[in-house]
């Protein structure tokens, strides 16, 4: 198996305005570079073939309980069975629609890969986007332990392969894991190495990643607003300094896309007062 790891803070700069060089390469170069690495054997690209996408749900570890699953490729199906899998797995915050699959310009990193010449998957695990949501979210967060710890998420990628294995005659698979998804991508792989080719740790988690204290009682769930996020995100731009590298128009697009994947959100009156108030909130910044 080879193992890429690629930092969030991989250019540690002396300065403010190095430090936002940093950020604005994370946002923009780094899917680029996993696409380069991904595709550095003799994979032919796909840049003239149209891309397909699709959602399947399938059967997942939990009985009753269905996993979604985004799919991007060439719509050559003479090919396509011949074509190496990758299986992208999201960060703890967002769902597949708001991460691997999200446009920024007219491409997503799911469609970049796929005109690479890959057949491009990516898992939404139990409780975001298109997968089901653990019944225990219908109570209060604090009324269970947490869900969705990585050896579980990593139980749902096993029945992904299973899948794949079954209904695409896949072999060996290459694996992103994104931020928190890097825990998922690795406990997997040491579980089954013998299913993994390649393994991408993307903004990995860390033993010094800060996170909350090791005697912290956490909830089952944590519902995050676009506003929550928007400020984490204003706070680490202030921390680097200028150029201010947040999109707040960008991140508006976001912002409905993210909303848009809970099937438990319904428009309520004000809703979009919301969005334009985040809006103006991040022209202010």
């Amino acid at each position: 198996m080879r193992t890429i790891v690629i930092k969030k803070d991989c250019w540690r700069g002396s300065d403010a305005s190095d430090m936002a060089k940093t950020r604005t390469w994370r946002k923009y170069l780094a899917p680029l570079v996993a696409t380069g690495l991904l595709t550095s054997t003799s994979i032919a690209a796909q840049s003239d073939a149209r891309i397909t996408e699709e959602t399947l749900h399938i059967q997942g570890p939990i009985k009753g309980l269905k996993l979604g699953l985004r799919h991007a490729s060439a719509t050559s199906p003479a090919t396509q069975a011949a074509r190496p899998v990758v299986l992208i797995l999201h960060g703890a915050g967002a769902p597949v629609a708001g991460n691997p699959d999200f446009v920024l310009g007219d491409h997503s990193l799911m469609t970049s890969l796929a005109e690479k010449g890959l057949d491009v998957w990516a898992l939404d695990y139990y409780g975001f986007g298109e997968s089901d949501r653990y019944p225990e979210m219908s109570e209060a967060a604090d009324a269970h332990p947490p869900l969705g710890r990585a050896e579980e998420c990593a139980d749902q990628v096993d029945a992904v392969t299973a899948f794949l294995k079954r209904n695409r005659h896949s072999g060996r698979i290459m694996l992103i894991g994104d931020s928190g998804g890097s825990l998922v991508a690795g406990v997997f792989a040491t579980r089954r190495p013998d299913l993994v080719s390649r393994l991408v740790l993307f903004g990995p988690e860390t033993p010094f990643t800060e996170g909350p204290p090791t005697n912290a009682v956490l909830p089952a769930y944590i519902d995050i607003a676009p506003a929550d996020l928007w400020g984490q995100f204003a706070a680490w731009s202030q921390a680097v300094g200028k150029p201010d590298v947040l999109d707040a128009n960008a991140y508006q697009l976001w912002a409905e896309t993210y909303l848009h994947s809970d099937p438990s959100w319904v428009p309520a009156e004000g809703a979009h007062y919301r969005l334009k108030d985040l809006v103006a909130t991040a022209l202010a910044h």
